[in-house]
C-alpha cells in the first residue's frame, strides 16, 4: 500500500519506519528540508508541506496516496479563535487535495473533550460551546471531508525522550492532587495505527488512552524519584475526576496496552 503521512514529527516518523518495514510505501511530509536526510533514514520518501507557505501537496504524492495518516500538532494553538479558523482551513485545504477514495487516519486529542468531571466516551455529545475548540475543529474538518475516516483521540503522550515530569519538576502548588492522569505510550498509539492501517473494516472515533489511570500526585512522584528530579509538590486541595475511556478500543478490537506508565521512558 501506498501511504502518506502529514507530519513526520516524533509520532510520524517511527509509524513511518515500522510501516516500511511490512512492506509499505510511505510518503512523509517535513516544514523544513534539512530533515530529509534524517527521514529518508527512517525509509520514508521526504516531502516539504509549510502550513506557513506552501500548502501544496506534490501530485505525485497525491496520485498515488492509498492511505493518508495525518499525525500533526496544532499549528496555531495559541491565536484563539482566529488560530482556530486557520488550522481548521489549513486541513481542509489538505484534504481536498487527495481522492475521495483515499481513507483517512487522524491523530486528534482527548482535549476535544471538556475539563469537567466525568467519564468521557466516544459517544459524548458536544454542546455548542464544547465544539468551540481547536481540536473539535480539526476533527469536523476530517468527518465533512467526504472520506472515509478513522479518528484516534491520544491521551497525553509519553515515550522516548518526551515525558511532562521534565517541565513539571520541583513545580509548587499544583492542584487536583488526586485528578486520574489520561496517557498513552508511543508504543501504543503506533500499535493502534499499525492495527487500523491492517484492518480497512474499522472506521469512527476512538479514545487512544491507557486504561490505568493514576493519580496526578502519585504518578509524578514516581516519575521524579524515577529519574532523580525534584519532585511537584501539590495543594491540599479537591481535585476533578476527569476519566477518559478506553473500553471501545479494547472491546470491539480486543487492542491490548502493552506499554506500563510506570515502565519510564529514556529522556536521553
Amino acid at each position: 500500500m501506498i501511504i502518506t503521512i502529514i507530519g513526520c514529527g516524533w509520532l510520524g516518523r517511527p509509524l513511518g519506519a515500522q510501516l516500511t518495514e511490512v512492506g509499505h510505501s510511505v510518503f512523509g511530509s517535513t516544514r523544513n528540508e534539512s530533515f530529509f536526510e534524517e527521514i529518508s533514514s527512517f525509509g520514508i520518501q521526504p516531502f516539504l508541506l509549510d502550513s506557513y507557505g506552501s500548502m501544496d501537496v506534490p501530485s505525485e504524492v497525491t496520485d498515488s496516496t492509498e492511505l493518508l495518516i495525518i499525525a500533526l500538532p496544532p499549528i496555531s494553538r495559541n491565536k484563539g479563535v482566529s488560530g482556530i479558523q486557520e488550522d481548521h482551513d489549513f486541513m481542509k485545504k489538505i484534504l481536498k487535495q487527495f481522492d475521495n477514495s483515499v481513507r483517512i487516519i487522524f491523530t486528534s486529542s482527548t482535549s476535544v473533550y471538556p475539563k469537567r468531571e466525568r467519564e468521557y466516551y466516544e459517544s459524548y455529545t458536544f454542546s455548542d460551546k464544547d465544539k468551540q475548540t481547536l481540536s473539535y475543529q480539526r476533527e469536523l474538518a476530517i468527518e465533512t471531508s467526504g472520506k472515509s475516516s478513522v479518528i484516534l483521540r491520544l491521551g497525553g503522550l509519553i515515550g522516548p525522550k518526551r515525558h511532562p515530569i521534565t517541565s513539571l519538576k520541583g513545580r509548587e502548588n499544583m492542584p487536583n492532587p488526586e485528578g486520574p492522569i489520561n496517557f498513552v505510550h508511543q508504543k501504543d498509539v503506533l500499535g493502534v495505527i499499525r492495527k487500523v492501517v491492517s484492518d480497512s473494516t474499522i472506521s469512527g472515533v476512538f479514545n487512544v488512552v491507557n486504561p490505568m489511570h493514576p493519580s496526578r500526585e502519585s504518578y509524578y512522584r514516581s516519575a521524579a524519584k524515577h529519574y532523580g528530579l525534584v519532585a511537584p509538590k501539590f495543594l491540599n486541595s479537591s481535585s476533578v475526576h476527569r476519566i477518559i475511556s478506553s473500553q471501545k478500543l479494547i472491546q470491539e478490537h480486543n487492542f491490548k496496552y502493552t506499554a506500563p506508565l510506570f515502565i519510564f521512558p529514556d529522556l536521553d
